[in-house]
Order: C-alpha cells, then sequence, then structure tokens
C-alpha cells in the first residue's frame, strides 16, 4: 500500500467505522439503518484503500458493500440506488485492476437499475447522472474486452446526457470535466473502432475542455493533466491516415474521476462516516 497516498490516511479511520457499524448490526441484526451504515462503511473503506493504492483490500470491500446492498434491494426496492453506487465503486475499480470481464455485469446491472429510476422520474437530473455514470463505466469496461461498437455507443449515450446537464449549469467545472472526460474516453474508442476522424475530432473536444478548465484554473494538476492526456490523444490520432496536424508529444494514461458519481455518493450516503 502507497502510505503517501491521498487515501492512505483515511484507511484507519474507516477501518475504525467498519468495526463499529459491525458491532453494532451484532447488536441488533434485524435494524435495516444498521445494516445500511455498515455496507456504506464497507463502500468508504473500498474508496480509502483503492486511493491508497491497495486494490486487492479495495475489491474485498467494494464486494462486501455489494452483497449487503443486494440483500436490501431484494427485501426494500428504496435500496438499489445504493446498491447501483456500490456496483458502480466495485465496476469501476476492478477495470482498474485489469479485470474488465469482471466488471461488465455490475455495470450492466447498475445501467438496469439508472434506466428503471430514470424512467420512473426523467427530470430528476441526480438520475440522468446516475445514468451517463453507468453508461460510461460500461463502455469503458467493454473497451476491455474487445466489444468496441457497443462502447462507442454507450459513450455517445454517456457524452449526449452530460452535454445536456451541462447545458443546464454552464459554470459547473465537474461537469465540464465529465464532459472532456467522456469525449476523450470516446476518442479512444472510436481509435480502436478503426475510425480515426472521428476520434480526432472527439479528442480534439477533449483537449479544448481541459484547456478550458486550466485557464481557469491554472493551478489545478488534474486539469493541467487531463490537457497533457488530451494534448498527447490529439497527436497520436492526428499523426493517423485521414487525420490533420499534430500538436506535441505528451505521453500518459487518462483515467476519468467519478464527478457526477461522488456528487450523487454524497446525497445517497447520509453525513461522514
Amino acid at each position: 500500500m502507497n502510505t503517501s497516498a491521498p487515501g492512505f490516511a483515511q484507511v484507519s479511520t474507516m477501518r475504525m467505522a467498519v468495526e463499529e457499524r459491525t458491532q453494532a448490526l451484532a447488536a441488533n441484526p434485524g435494524d435495516p439503518r444498521a445494516q445500511r451504515a455498515l455496507a456504506i462503511a464497507h463502500d468508504a473503506l473500498g474508496r480509502a484503500l483503492r486511493a491508497a493504492g491497495d486494490m486487492t483490500g479495495a475489491i474485498a470491500e467494494f464486494r462486501a458493500a455489494v452483497a449487503m446492498f443486494e440483500r436490501r434491494a431484494a427485501q426494500e426496492p428504496v435500496g438499489e440506488m445504493d446498491l447501483a453506487v456500490a456496483q458502480h465503486g466495485l465496476g469501476r475499480t476492478l477495470v482498474m485492476y485489469g479485470d474488465a470481464v469482471g466488471a461488465v455485469p455490475l455495470f450492466r446491472s447498475e445501467l438496469a437499475i439508472a434506466t428503471r429510476l430514470s424512467v420512473a422520474a426523467p427530470g430528476n437530473p441526480n438520475l440522468q447522472s446516475m445514468m451517463a455514470g453507468a453508461q460510461s463505466g460500461l463502455g469503458r469496461a467493454l473497451m476491455g474486452t474487445g466489444d468496441v461498437a457497443e462502447a462507442v455507443a454507450l459513450l455517445r449515450a454517456a457524452l449526449s446526457i452530460e452535454q445536456r446537464l451541462l447545458a443546464y449549469d454552464t459554470g459547473q467545472a465537474d461537469l465540464q470535466r465529465d464532459v472532456a472526460a467522456t469525449q476523450h474516453t470516446l476518442g479512444t474508442a472510436l481509435e480502436k473502432a478503426g475510425d480515426p476522424a472521428a476520434a480526432l475530432m472527439a479528442v480534439k473536444a477533449a483537449l479544448a475542455g481541459y484547456e478550458g478548465l486550466a485557464a481557469r484554473q491554472p493551478g489545478n494538476p488534474e486539469y493541467q493533466h487531463g490537457v497533457a492526456v488530451a494534448r498527447a490523444s490529439v497527436d497520436r490520432v492526428a499523426a493517423l491516415p485521414n487525420s490533420g496536424p499534430a500538436l506535441s508529444v505528451v505521453s500518459a494514461a487518462p483515467e476519468k474521476p467519478e464527478g457526477v458519481w461522488a456528487r450523487l455518493k454524497r446525497k445517497v450516503a447520509p453525513g461522514p462516516i
């Protein structure tokens, strides 16, 4: 585990929360609030372990959270939102760990929940964010399994939702970052699909988005990194047949932050753990 990583300082605190909530549930095993609190604690510990670089430990904690939320959702449909959030966390971690195959069914389940809930409340922006997060996550996982055509379709759908949400709140930096990140991932998928012209348009749009964010917040390292990664992609794709001129070469690999899902997670989990 990387003791200098941002999440390391939180790991011990989250472990204590899991222990405390395990004891609370043992004292009252039939209490649904205690069950949910423990599941949330497992999920939070998984996020801290992932940030600290302990992917194996993070996956174990996310699996514990998903299992508990699955049992709760089977008893109470209201628990589906919690389950979707936990499935997204586990799926994203599995993709980062190199297990895209294992992530796909989690994202498909999450997408089914998101679809069902958003159909029931089509005007809810949080549910629209949930849908976009599910589509983007599944698209990224499918890229890892070689199902590029479906990945492109899902990433385009996610981008459409994110752009629509951004149109209602143009000053929201997190939404702008999500749009840029999805454009970049879509560009990568289009490149893999053999469409360099469309890929170049997507990564150029991503670069413009990150440059806009970096201009507004020049001291933000995440935006500076996004600019570097997107510029590298523009260079690479521009060098392909039927593409335009390159910029400058920067080597990096993108990773989409949780973005709208981080905000949704805060709404689902009542207060800090």
